[in-house]
C-alpha cells in the first residue's frame, strides 16, 4: 500500500501535520511521546521498515517513530 499524504513539519505549533494530495484535509498526527516536540523541522519517511524520523530544530533530538504503519491506517489519505 503506498501512502498518499504530504507530511509537515509544522515548528510554530510544535506538531507534525498530514495533509491530503489536494490540500483540502489536513490532521495533527498524534505521535507517542514522552516530551513535547520543539520546533521539528525535518521528516524522513521510510515506508519500507514503516518508520518516521522527525529532527527537531535548534540541536534538538531525532525522534524516531517505529510504528508508523500503524499510524497511517488512522489517516484518510492513504490508498484504500
Amino acid at each position: 500500500m503506498t501512502f498518499r499524504c504530504i507530511l509537515v513539519a509544522d515548528g510554530l505549533n510544535n506538531t507534525v501535520v498530514a495533509m491530503d494530495t489536494t490540500l483540502t484535509k489536513a490532521r495533527v498526527l498524534s505521535l507517542p511521546i514522552d516530551e513535547p516536540m520543539k520546533d521539528p523541522c525535518r521528516l524522513y519517511l521510510d515506508e519500507r521498515a514503516g518508520k518516521l524520523f522527525v529532527a527537531e530544530g535548534n540541536g534538538g533530538r531525532v525522534l524516531v517513530f517505529d510504528n508508523f504503519r500503524k499510524l497511517r491506517s488512522l489517516l484518510s489519505y492513504h490508498a484504500q
